[in-house]
């Protein structure tokens, strides 16, 4: 069965171990101190949860070529664009250590942004928003 998308998700994927030990002492989760692939499995979830129905909703595929743009991004708070596929996401969103990166779906599933966080982005960025590649790159101005 699909996801339908009425209003919104929100969805946070980050690349640091979010594994929790359980304490049937303390009744009590806490951070464990072994990861046993918490990354893995919370992609697996974005795919499902939030990619594939962005992706159904506006008939693109793994391959459809986007761009993503984007603004405040790095300490310098740069704007710029990237050439991505829904299936490159999250490796050309993310960056060279922590980072967080906080999608919302809207628009009954139409409409995808995201948010990075990281240590030269501890506020965020704007709003990283998604878009089909267009055929003359003049009109990405």
């Amino acid at each position: 069965m699909e996801t339908v998308i009425t209003e919104y998700e929100n969805y946070e994927l980050t690349n640091s171990c979010t594994c929790e030990d359980w304490d049937e002492d303390t009744d009590t989760y806490s951070p464990s101190d072994s990861c046993w692939g918490c990354y893995e499995d919370e992609m697996a979830n974005f795919k499902s949860e939030i990619l594939k129905p962005w992706m159904s909703a506006n008939g693109y595929d793994e391959d459809t070529e986007l761009v993503a743009r984007g603004t405040g991004m790095t300490w310098q708070r740069l704007s710029g664009y990237a050439y991505l596929t829904p299936d490159e996401m999250v490796e050309k969103l993310s960056i060279n250590g922590d980072w967080t990166l906080r999608f919302t779906l809207s628009d009954g599933g139409k409409t995808l942004t995201v948010v990075r966080y990281s240590h030269d982005e501890p506020v965020g960025t704007g709003l990283i928003t998604f878009e089909p590649k267009p055929e003359d790159e003049d009109e990405l101005f």
